[in-house]
């Protein structure tokens, strides 16, 4: 069992380099549990602060893939409050959030968070997707349209933003140009053709 959480630790540990994102580790609950009981020993014995961190990073993905939200949210908020502009520490903090579905909570420290990092749009992602999780697809598209507006929009936001846009009834023609403008073909994956397909058919515009 030590040896399994030893190596899941090692996968986890290269999940942070992509915590803007999520971790897509493909990890099953059986590791995560394995490495949950490794990490909560070892980060007891962290050699520095560093070393701690990365620990208490890891510990809180592991307690998020053994679905142990509860146990997960509290160690996410201490990394947050001792690195307050930390976006890996941000996505830590509203995963757990999410998870334990305190969807208002999530979309009030993203809020909050996009007012102390003004030019950060990844809080208003975040905002966006609570809004989505509760069923408040205009809430969502407000947020939505801000990351837009700021010229900082990536190709999955405006696939976002088209998908709001679909279940909040407001999808257009402007719309529809507005994403051949902004996502050129080579920029474009599966998923936002299929969502320009979906726009397109929803106006009743065919290519």
């Amino acid at each position: 069992m030590v040896m399994v959480g030893q190596r899941t630790f090692r996968r986890y540990a290269r999940c942070s380099q992509n915590a803007e994102r999520g971790c897509q580790s493909g990890i099953d609950e059986y590791h995560a549990i394995a490495a949950a009981s490794y990490l909560a020993s070892a980060r007891k014995d962290a050699a520095n602060n560093n070393e701690h961190v990365a620990l208490d990073s890891a510990f809180v993905r592991a307690l998020l893939a053994a679905k142990r939200y509860a146990d997960a949210l509290p160690i996410a908020e201490d990394l947050l409050k001792t690195y307050p502009s930390s976006d890996a520490a941000f996505g830590l903090y509203v995963d757990a959030l999410v998870r334990l579905r305190r969807f208002d909570d999530m979309e009030h420290a993203s809020a909050e968070r996009s007012k102390q990092f003004p030019g950060n749009v990844y809080p208003l992602r975040n905002a966006s997707f609570a809004a989505e999780d509760r069923g408040d697809f205009t809430s969502a598209l407000t947020y939505t349209e801000k990351i837009i507006a700021s010229g900082k929009a990536e190709p999955l936001d405006w696939n976002q933003y088209a998908w709001e846009s679909l279940f909040a009834g407001k999808a257009d023609a402007a719309l529809a140009d507005s994403l051949q403008r902004n996502v050129p073909d080579e920029r474009a994956d599966a998923g936002i053709v299929h969502t320009m397909a979906s726009v397109m058919a929803e106006i009743g515009k065919s290519d």
